[in-house]
């Protein structure tokens, strides 16, 4: 491509969303010249009305219609805007688990201690305002259904999220229309630019300029067409879980570690609705309340308090009828997450596409089924009079026998409705050059000035909302950076 533009920079930043905002501000604030490239746009003042239809046309990508390639196929819902992610998940922050740390830690050899993590997790939690939904800002039905599942001994409790003077207005996914959500463009990337930062909307990164093993620069293409040469000695490659292995294949040709893109976790999950008697879903409160566990971490289910819209797709998807659209009131909705243990997933590409496979095991597929079954419990214990799930023709449930009926069921994997939002681990950091993609300090193997510190680099399924665990590393690796500069 022409270079119409050329930017010399101290770094270059591709991806704004969770990494690449942690690094952009760390960088700045440090006295470091900073390019931020983001493909997707700005949210404006018009993007503010709570409309999911148009929020999903411009800050998902491909308006989400990103889809795996498997038994069965799984929708993939992540942002492409200034923000990333950020801007239009749930909010919903958890640490990452202690036995995931540590297993991380014991596979790099001591690398990091997981103690040594904990400033850095205060640092983000105190940035993004992180603290737990209070009770009564929960939807009743869901109140209810905490006081249930923790009578019974099941663990669980209020989420804790990224939020300052919430309005409970439940559309986190689809741009907060009050500003209340602290996605990274309202912090970090604020930080960064006021800091000297630019962030450059957007503009598509095409390829990392490489000297030898050296990353030097990126190639981007812009809104207008014109093409843009940013060097820097310091790239971070930030565009997430499914874009990044592409840019990655395409910029370092056979010097790619072997392990970029052979691997791919998703957390799939599935949908639980339960229709009562009484309103108990009120006009106000946020889209992620409360979770129980499971009794083996084998998933987590979410209380997910959707607008009436969202609902009713998610409960025709499930079985229910058109008769659902007047039932939002009357309705709890649960989303079941599995931790992707047995799986196997990988990313290949399709020109400048992703292309994400992904067969979820039996026993992932069973777990999944395990959790909407005691979703289904909890709701039917407080009063639900019938509830739907993500397994098509096996609905609705209305009694004790019908949830025992589906517990023991052989898993059909071509019945089930299941979607993901957390890509993650298709550039996995470890020591062996052979079987990980990065080293501990998140640069792929091999190479000299380049960063990897998006969802890419886990080497296991989470296990919960990577969004923290993200931050955390990011601000690790933006560390190590400034002791190269």
């Amino acid at each position: 491509m022409r270079v119409d533009r050329r930017i010399d920079a101290d770094a270059v930043i591709i991806g704004s969303g969770a990494a690449g905002a942690v690094v952009a501000s760390a960088l700045a604030v440090a006295g470091a010249k900073v390019i931020v490239l983001e493909e997707g746009p700005r949210a404006t003042a018009e993007d503010l009305h709570g409309d999911p239809a148009r929020a999903v046309r411009r800050f998902y990508r491909n308006a989400g219609a990103v889809v795996s390639i498997g038994a069965p196929p799984i929708s993939i819902q992540v942002g492409r805007a200034v923000g990333g992610s950020t801007l239009i998940n749930g909010g919903t922050c958890f640490r990452t688990p202690d036995h995931v740390l540590h297993a991380w830690s014991e596979a790099l050899g001591g690398a990091f201690r997981p103690q040594d993590l904990d400033a850095d997790f205060l640092r983000v939690e105190g940035v993004l305002a992180v603290q737990p939904v209070a009770p009564d800002q929960a939807f009743v039905g869901e109140r209810r259904l905490l006081e249930a599942a923790l009578s019974r001994g099941d663990r669980g409790g209020y989420v804790k999220r990224n939020v300052r003077a919430c309005q409970g207005s439940h559309l986190c996914p689809f741009v907060c229309p009050t500003d209340a959500k602290q996605s990274v463009d309202k912090n970090y990337l604020r930080t960064a630019e006021a800091a000297g930062a630019q962030v450059l909307a957007d503009t598509t990164a095409l390829r990392i300029v490489m000297e030898g093993p050296r990353a030097i620069g990126v190639l981007a293409a812009q809104a207008d067409g014109a093409g843009l040469l940013v060097r820097a000695p310091i790239v971070t490659l930030a565009a997430g879980a499914l874009h990044s292995p592409v840019l990655l294949r395409r910029s370092l040709g056979w010097r790619t570690p072997r392990a970029v893109g052979r691997s791919l976790f998703l957390h799939p999950g599935a949908h639980v609705a339960g229709i009562f008697n009484e309103p108990v879903v009120p006009r106000r409160g946020p889209i992620q309340s409360i979770y129980v566990s499971g009794p083996d971490d084998g998933y987590v289910i979410y209380g997910m308090g959707y607008p009436p819209e969202v609902f009713s797709v998610f409960t025709l998807e499930a079985g229910g009828g058109l008769q659902n659209l007047a039932r939002f009131e009357r309705s709890v909705t649960l989303a079941v997450m599995a931790a992707d243990h047995g799986s196997r997933g990988q990313l290949r590409g399709l020109g400048a596409m992703p292309l994400p496979l992904y067969a979820i095991g039996r026993d992932d597929a069973q777990q999944l089924v395990n959790g909407m079954a005691h979703a289904a419990e909890l709701l039917l214990g407080i009063g639900a009079t019938s509830v739907y799930v993500s397994v098509r023709g096996f609905g609705p449930l209305t009694t004790a026998a019908d949830v025992a009926r589906l517990r023991a069921a052989p898993v059909d994997l071509r019945r089930l409705v299941l979607g993901s939002v957390h890509p993650m681990g298709t550039a996995p950091m470890g020591l062996d050059p052979n079987a990980s993609a990065l080293d501990p300090d998140l640069r792929p193997h091999g190479t000299r000035g380049l960063y990897v510190p998006d969802a890419s680099f886990f080497p296991s399924s989470l296990g919960v909302n990577p969004q923290i665990t993200i931050m955390a590393f990011a601000e690790r690796a933006a560390r190590h950076m400034l002791q190269t500069l």
